[in-house]
């Protein structure tokens, strides 16, 4: 998890940029709010790619999406000079010392959000429902005994190790819709990993994929041979796999 010194410090990061937003935009914009993985407490603190999503709701939609993207941008530029400041549709990306924040535009439409399409598709905006997703996770991990956030950070940290094969998002999607069977009524944080590591494969799509789940699998095998034997050595065995548990 994020240390307590890089949370104020994102803090205090988000609260400069929404205070800026609004003065900037003023009565343009319905809200301004943090959604993704930092908002769900999903992040993993280690991968440099780590990132916070921003989104710009606007209150109506008068132009396309580049014409949004182009005003966040000279925002961007203008607020965060010493910054560097790119766009990456359907976002503009600002790299800070400590994090990157990814802004995105936004506007309601029946009860649904629309942000930019991704550059290339056919529409130009398309609907998400961040909101929808992050109480999924939380209610997943209520109901588990709250091993469902620390098992998705665990195997977005797996990810991370293995040079990312799946997206980040794959192994979310994957563990919240997974259902879990335990014997015991009280199972441990290594059982989930472990009920989590046995479908892995259905969401394996590419040869890249299997070969990291098979690889994975296959060390699964021998920590449960060990812990046939020796519980201590299972321990041992799996910290050393997984050289800390987030």
């Amino acid at each position: 998890m994020l240390a307590d010194a890089q949370i104020k410090r994102i803090e205090i990061s988000i609260s400069y940029l929404r205070s800026k937003l609004w003065s900037v935009f003023q009565d343009k914009l319905e809200s301004v709010f943090v959604y993704g993985s930092y908002d769900r407490q999903t992040i993993i603190p280690v991968d440099a790619d780590m990132d916070v999503d921003v989104m710009v709701l606007f209150k109506q939609n008068k132009w396309k999406p580049d014409t949004y993207l182009k005003q966040i941008s000279d925002f961007c530029i203008k607020h965060y000079s010493t910054s560097v400041v790119y766009r990456d549709r359907p976002s503009i990306t600002i790299e800070l010392d400590h994090i990157k924040f990814e802004i995105i535009p936004a506007y309601n439409s029946e009860d649904q959000v629309k942000i930019p399409a991704k550059k290339g598709d056919e529409v130009i905006w398309i609907s998400t429902s961040p909101q929808d997703f992050k109480n999924a996770v939380l209610t997943k991990d209520k109901n588990n005994n709250k091993f469902i956030l620390p098992s998705i950070r665990l195997y977005k940290y797996w990810n991370l190790l293995n040079n990312k094969p799946f997206l980040p998002y794959e192994i979310e999607k994957y563990i919240v819709e997974k259902t879990y069977y335990f014997i015991f009524s009280t199972p441990s944080l290594e059982e989930y990993f472990l009920a989590i590591a046995n479908d892995l494969q259905s969401i394996a799509k590419n040869d890249k994929q299997k070969e990291s789940v098979k690889l994975l699998q296959e060390k699964i095998k021998d920590l449960q041979q060990i812990v046939q034997n020796n519980v201590t050595q299972f321990d041992a065995n799996f910290s050393a796999y997984l050289p800390q548990l987030i």
